[in-house]
């Protein structure tokens, strides 16, 4: 997610691209997107540090996560809000991205619904979405590491084995899952390294 968010900073046509980050946690992604812009290598005019300059990255988690934790607080603001209710006017977000958490949602399909159409809400007409989904082979697993520790945390809700697999097996259902919120899918890889598989989903609002 790193990567492809750096890609698009660094190719973005928005003088001041705008970027949500949904169920960010503390941060990780924008602590490596900054350590990246601050390295040697990268440290160039015109280079991803200059483009973080230009833009406005916003993390939205619905966990209160204390700002003792936040481990990119300089320089990115934190909101504590629900995906399925954002505090942002319409049209207002040129990128929206969501690292394995969006999709957790899936769990209460009416809810995940009303996130991705709000996904569609507020971004610009010519907004896009980044998303890194759960793929189904992984949801076994998951079930098992919850159920041997035994955790009723509220994440662990999301793994229960007595659930029906909420996670996506199909390039195909998140397409349509995806066009009945108002969002084009572009793009949709399976990404497998090592014992992990998911999906990297990119797209644009729908026309």
């Amino acid at each position: 997610m790193v990567r492809r968010l750096s890609t698009y900073l660094l190719a973005s046509r928005p003088a001041n691209p705008r970027v949500l980050n949904l169920g960010a946690g503390a941060q990780a992604i924008e602590k490596q997107l900054r350590m990246n812009a601050d390295s040697n290598h990268a440290v160039k005019r015109g280079g991803l540090r200059d483009r973080l300059k230009d833009s406005s990255i916003v993390t939205l988690d619905i966990a209160a996560i204390p700002a003792r934790r936040l481990l990119n607080q300089a320089y990115t603001p934190h909101v504590r809000a629900d995906s399925r209710r954002l505090p942002f006017q319409s049209g207002l977000i040129d990128m929206v991205i969501s690292n394995h958490s969006i999709d957790m949602l899936r769990a209460e399909p009416a809810g995940f619904q009303s996130a991705l159409g709000e996904v569609a809400r507020v971004l610009t007409p010519e907004g896009r979405f980044d998303f890194a989904l759960h793929h189904a082979s992984l949801f076994p697993t998951l079930c098992s590491y919850y159920d041997i520790k035994g955790e009723r945390s509220w994440q662990s809700l999301f793994y229960d084995s007595a659930r029906q697999n909420p996670y996506y097996d199909s390039a195909l259902d998140i397409t349509v899952d995806f066009q009945v919120s108002g969002l084009c899918v572009t793009a949709v890889s399976k990404i497998q390294a090592g014992a992990d598989t998911w999906w990297e989903v990119s797209g644009t609002k729908d026309a």
